[in-house]
This record gives C-alpha cells, structure tokens and sequence, in this order.
C-alpha cells in the first residue's frame, strides 16, 4: 500500500524557451541533490526542472535515477 505522502509529482513539460523539461515540485531538494551529482551535465531551471533541447540529451541511467528519487520522495 502507498502512503498518501509518498513521491512528489513529476511531469513533463514545454518550457517557453523550447524543447522540453522534466519537472518537479520546487519546494524539494531533487533537483539541486542531482545537478550537484552530476555537475554541469544538464541544463537545470533552478529548484524545478532539467531542461532538454533533444531526446539525444537524456541518458537512462543518469535521469532514471532522478525520476526514481523525484518517485520515492516523501513529502
């Protein structure tokens, strides 16, 4: 059974300078906790979202970790 509080919400997104974005709540850590992971490997929008200009860009492994860790999270 999953908790009411578990994961925060993630959504993907059209950020208006193009491409897309993979967002989450801006309230939380993630984001920051993965950019200083992987330093300078993403283009990060501040505490919100990973920002791509091509589908090229997204590594499974790097960015499955966050969408795992942006999943689990507890609120």
């Amino acid at each position: 059974m999953t908790s009411e509080r578990a994961g925060a919400s993630l959504r993907l997104g059209v950020p208006k300078t193009g491409g897309f974005a993979l967002y989450t709540h801006c309230q939380t850590s993630l984001i920051a906790d993965f950019s200083s992971m992987f330093p300078n490997m993403d283009t990060v929008e501040g505490t919100r979202a990973i920002h791509f200009t091509d589908p090229a860009q997204i590594n499974p492994a790097r960015h499955g970790l966050l969408i795992k860790a942006i999943l689990t999270y507890h609120l």
